[in-house]
């Protein structure tokens, strides 16, 4: 009767360790798909940055009139890259901390796999050998 007991709360855990290996496994796509937009996001932003730089070269090349009226826009464009900017430095230390969490995650389920496998293994031994 016990030991009908202690493998049914085994097929528990075990049942309890693949569902929680799934969640983890969902978690870890999804940052990764944020990863995904911040990468994306980073590149429109670098994009954003060379077009500016290319108009700052133009703007240099013409005479003093036009350039007056070029800053402004490019002010307002410079002041948007900023807050763009500054969204995605908060957004990549929000996925840096997301994944540094996963990984303690995935630590915790690896070290539960294994003393569930000892734990297995030190039964089949008990039960070898006939010992109670």
């Amino acid at each position: 009767m016990t030991e009908d007991h202690y493998i049914q709360q085994v097929s528990e855990s075990i049942k309890d360790l693949f569902d929680l290996t799934a969640r983890v496994d969902e978690r870890v796509a999804n940052v990764a798909k944020r990863q995904q937009q911040m990468d994306a996001r980073i590149d429109k932003f670098m994009e954003n940055h060379t077009r500016m730089a290319e108009r700052v070269v133009a703007l240099e090349s013409k005479n003093g009139k036009h350039m007056v009226h070029d800053i402004d826009g490019l002010q307002k464009e410079v002041k948007s890259l900023q807050i763009d900017f500054a969204q995605l430095q908060i957004s990549l230390a929000t996925i840096s901390v997301h994944t540094g969490t996963q990984e303690a995650r995935w630590r915790t389920v690896f070290d539960a796999v294994i003393r569930l496998m000892l734990v297995i293994a030190a039964s089949i031994i008990i039960w070898k050998f006939g010992l109670r």
